[in-house]
């Protein structure tokens, strides 16, 4: 009765154990899952905080240039996003400076006439797309709503040699410029300053009365009876983009970008000429360096051979020795004469390492052979036997 009363009390402990085990594992997991939770809240938290920040600062930063435009334009504000289309207007062929000049909506001539924008003069405008800006002028108002009727002019500036005003998104500003009192051009084409000649500074005049502003990076075309010049406007004074209307300007004209990119070129070209003789200086120093460092070991396996060869070799016998003697001249293909005296039981093995023991000798072990004289008879490092086997003579 006791025992079934202890077991029973060890069985209760044992559960006891196991359920306060358990209760304590699941209390860990819950204490990390609520750890895990807060951190994602606090994450979440910050990364709204940090998003915040940013909508404020870009905020701030639109409010700023808002204010500084007001200020620029004496208090004009206008700006929205159209669609681009070619422009049909026929007013373009029949007044000047229409190059660079669009046609927008007559709700916007009416809200920039609110806003008594003609005050600043000729209306303005900065147009950007796809990363590209560029200024115009204003031809009429007869563009359907959302819309801006575009010359080629324009779209190319916007969107490259292969641009269309056709579809395209375009954010249109106004804006107030300075008048221009500097421009530097670069032609497109080498020949430019040869063909030209004396005539460049009436071109160039020519050029700037086709239109109402420059940007810096626009491209300008300039018409010498059948054949048309590319100019890019590298530089603008007092601002990187001007009004030309009204306004006596200073030109000046740069190499052509196809000199430019040819000498880029030829500097491309010397670069890479001098980078492939540095690579081929390097790689022959590091071949001589190789060959050194190859030689250098073949020399020290030379030393260490001799030394060998040295080492075992025994002494020459003397003259007054008891056994036989055989006296050996060997001479080198350098015209150089060995001679020594060998114990005629010697292996004839002896006789080479007697020559590989001599300073200077640079025949490879077993890539040489001996001849003798008369009778003719060929020796190699491989015979055995002694001299007297070997057929030398004895002294």
């Amino acid at each position: 009765m006791h025992s079934d009363f202890r077991g029973a009390a060890k069985k209760l402990e044992k559960e006891t154990r196991e359920r306060t085990q358990r209760a304590k594992q699941k209390g860990a997991r819950e204490s990390a899952e609520n750890e895990r939770v807060k951190a994602r809240l606090a994450a979440y938290e910050e990364e709204q905080r940090q998003r915040r920040l940013t909508e404020m600062y870009e905020e701030e930063q639109e409010r700023r240039r808002h204010e500084e435009v007001l200020e620029g334009n004496n208090g004009v504000w206008w700006s929205t996003m159209l669609r681009a289309a070619p422009l049909t207007s026929d007013l373009a062929s029949r007044i000047k400076r229409s190059a660079d000049k669009v046609s927008l909506s007559p709700s916007a001539e009416r809200e920039l006439t609110r806003q008594e924008a003609s005050k600043n003069g000729a209306m303005l405008f900065e147009l950007s797309s796809g990363g590209n800006r560029t200024h115009v002028g204003i031809l009429d108002f007869t563009a359907a709503e959302g819309m801006i009727g575009m010359p080629p002019a324009v779209a190319r500036n916007l969107w490259g040699d292969a641009g269309a005003a056709a579809g395209q998104d375009v954010s249109i500003t106004y804006k107030k410029l300075q008048k221009g009192t500097f421009v530097r051009f670069q032609p497109r084409d080498a020949d430019f300053q040869r063909e030209v000649g004396d005539s460049i500074e009436g071109l160039l005049e020519q050029a700037l009365l086709t239109r109402s502003t420059l940007t810096e990076g626009d491209w300008v075309r300039a018409q010498q009876g059948d054949r048309a010049w590319d100019l890019r406007v590298q530089q603008l004074r007092p601002d990187p983009q001007v009004s030309v209307i009204d306004t006596d300007m200073e030109a000046d004209v740069d190499a052509s970008l196809e000199t430019e990119q040819k000498i880029a070129a030829e500097m491309a070209a010397a670069r890479e000429r001098e980078a492939q003789l540095a690579a081929m200086a390097a790689a022959a120093a590091k071949q001589a360096q190789e060959q050194e460092e190859a030689a250098r070991l073949e020399a020290d396996r030379l030393r260490a051979h001799r030394q060998a060869k040295q080492i075992a070799l025994p002494p020459e016998p003397s003259s007054s020795s008891s056994q036989p003697i055989t006296s050996c001249l060997v001479r080198l293909p350098d015209g150089t004469r060995l001679q020594r005296k060998f114990v005629s039981s010697a292996p004839l093995r002896t006789l080479f390492d007697f020559l590989e023991a001599q300073e200077g000798f640079s025949l490879p072990e077993g890539g040489y052979r001996l001849v003798g004289g008369y009778p003719r008879r060929v020796i190699e490092g491989t015979n055995g036997g002694s001299f007297a086997e070997g057929g030398l003579g004895v002294v």
